[in-house]
C-alpha cells in the first residue's frame, strides 16, 4: 500500500470517530467559568465522583481502561485496513488469503480486548474501585 492509501484510511476513520463522538457530546452552557466547564465535562463523561490524584486505585483503574480502549481502537483500525486490503486484492489469491488472515486476527484481537474489558470491569466493581453505573473510577 502506498502512503496515500494509509492517509485516506486514517482520515476516513477519524472523520467517523469524531462524528460519533460529536453526537454524544451535548451543547455546553456559556457560563464563562473554566471550573464549571470542567465540572460539566467530568459529569457528562461519568467521572463526577472521581478525584484524580487522591487515591491510587482510581488512577490504576483509569490507566487500565484507557489502555484497553486504545487497544480496541487499534484492532478496529487493523480490521478496517485488512478490509481495504481485501477489497483491493483484485482476485490475487495470495493477497486475498493474506487479507482474510488479517481480518481473522483483528476480529480475534477485538474479542480478546472486549473480554479483557469485561473482566476488568467485573474485577474493579468486585473490589470496589469503581461505582456501578458510573462509567468512571470512584475514589473511596
Amino acid at each position: 500500500m502506498k502512503i496515500f492509501d494509509y492517509i485516506i484510511i486514517i482520515l476516513v476513520f477519524s472523520f467517523c470517530l469524531f462524528s460519533i463522538l460529536e453526537s454524544f457530546a451535548g451543547p455546553l452552557e456559556d457560563t464563562g467559568d473554566l471550573l464549571e466547564h470542567s465540572t460539566h465535562f467530568r459529569t457528562e463523561a461519568g467521572f463526577a465522583a472521581a478525584n484524580p490524584g487522591s487515591d491510587i486505585s482510581g488512577i490504576i483503574a483509569t490507566v487500565i481502561r484507557v489502555f484497553i480502549s486504545v487497544l480496541g481502537i487499534v484492532f478496529v483500525v487493523l480490521l478496517v485496513m485488512a478490509g481495504y486490503k481485501y477489497f483491493n486484492s483484485r482476485g490475487n489469491e495470495e493477497k486475498v488469503s493474506e487479507a482474510l488472515d488479517s481480518i481473522k486476527r483483528a476480529i480475534i484481537g477485538l474479542i480478546i480486548v472486549a473480554s479483557a474489558f469485561a473482566i476488568t470491569e467485573f474485577v474493579f466493581r468486585a473490589i470496589d474501585w469503581v461505582e456501578p453505573g458510573s462509567g468512571g473510577p470512584s475514589v473511596r
